[in-house]
């Protein structure tokens, strides 16, 4: 069964030179190591599933390193008296 998911993805098509049979290993690799998944809970999620699953990891990692401090831009809101 999951060799014909598998194949699906790579049949499927090339976004911007990468195919997306490496995207689908990256996305299951990212969900894994982050939320401890197993290959076969994450390949059951639609793409769309899987896809923000791994957009809000990336936003997690940024707000941890510091690169999205202020998200909601309540900051410059506050510096110029709206707070």
């Amino acid at each position: 069964m999951w060799g014909k998911i598998y194949n699906h993805y790579s049949f499927k098509c090339t976004i911007g030179g990468v195919s997306t049979s490496s995207s689908l290993v990256n996305d299951i690799h990212t969900i894994a190591y982050f939320y401890h998944w197993t290959e076969r809970d994450i390949l059951s999620l639609s793409i769309r599933k899987r896809k923000n699953y791994v957009e809000l990891i990336r936003e997690q990692i940024d707000r941890e390193n510091g690169e999205d401090d202020d998200p909601f831009g309540k900051l410059e809101e506050n510096e110029e008296g709206g707070l």
